[in-house]
């Protein structure tokens, strides 16, 4: 499944759970492929770099997906 499709299925999912007592979920997302980091370790700080960027802009799109981006800024 592309990284993608896999994404909005997993955000689908959250959004669509029963939640009680007017709890909200949200989800985050950072990925990463050995293609840009080779290195478990490499690949791993990039993967995070980029959830604390998913977790930045989801305080102002909060159903923001940003995939694709090969050689963008973590």
């Amino acid at each position: 499944m592309p990284a993608d499709a896999l994404s909005a299925a997993l955000q689908q999912a959250v959004r669509g759970a029963p939640m009680t007592g007017g709890v909200t979920v949200t989800l985050s997302l950072g990925g990463a492929t050995l293609h840009e980091a080779p290195a478990v370790g490499d690949l791993l700080k990039l993967a995070d770099a980029r959830l604390y960027v998913a977790k930045a802009g989801a305080a102002t799109a909060p159903n923001c997906t940003r995939l694709g981006c090969m050689n963008c800024a973590p």
